[in-house]
């Protein structure tokens, strides 16, 4: 953004005028834009599209999801673990991360990705500074897009593979919350369901909230 705001004349632009767009990886750090002092005037308008400003890590657990990754490397015993890190190779990285990642915030997954709450960079967390009034006063759009989570969803689905699905994700008390309030019997077949059900509770509620909090 800094280098927009120097060179951004020379394509016929406007410095005034700068708008910030992610969606879903690209949301959430567009949404941390928003919270950073340090992105303090370089933007003049933002939108968020499906995408979460709750999705940040606290740095104690990226300090400890880091370590993780070090001794699953192999490089906890090394004189220097980052320069043991860079040296392996693509292969080697790829096979020292754990099977399950998460970057919306809401399952439990052995990582999670996004900004880190370093108390420097991002002070807090982002919906919690707009809460605060913390953030910068620009315009922004907020959205989701329709069934979002469909790529994901098996195509072939019983009413009990949905509830499975739901229990892995968030539990047995809040799969059979979710079963009630996004009956199959309402919507055009069980995966329906459980498509609408997880686009809300990943992408709606959530746009929701960050809507509600910069209004």
């Amino acid at each position: 953004l800094r280098w927009v705001q120097r060179n951004i004349r020379a394509f016929r632009g406007d410095p005034a005028r700068v708008m910030v767009f992610g969606e879903s990886a690209g949301a959430v750090n567009t949404c941390t834009l928003l919270a950073t002092p340090r992105a303090q005037g370089l933007f003049t308008r933002a939108a968020i599209e499906s995408g979460s400003c709750y999705a940040s890590i606290p740095v104690e657990s990226a300090r400890a999801q880091g370590m993780t990754y070090a001794e699953r490397a192999g490089c906890t015993n090394a004189t220097d673990v980052a320069t043991c890190l860079r040296g392996l190779s693509a292969e080697a990285a790829l096979r020292a991360l754990p099977s399950v990642v998460n970057v919306s915030g809401l399952e439990a997954a052995n990582a999670r990705w996004g900004p880190v709450v370093d108390g420097r960079v991002l002070p807090g967390r982002p919906y919690d500074r707009i809460v605060a009034g913390e953030h910068h006063r620009v315009p922004v759009v907020v959205g989701h897009n329709t069934e979002e989570v469909g790529l994901s969803v098996p195509a072939v689905m019983t009413e009990e593979m949905a509830r499975a699905m739901l229990t892995q994700a968030f539990g047995a008390a809040v799969a059979q919350q979710l079963m009630q309030r996004y009956p199959a019997s309402q919507y055009a077949t069980p995966r329906a369901a459980l498509v609408q059900a997880l686009t809300d509770a990943r992408f709606g509620c959530q746009a929701r909230l960050s809507a509600r909090a910069l209004a």
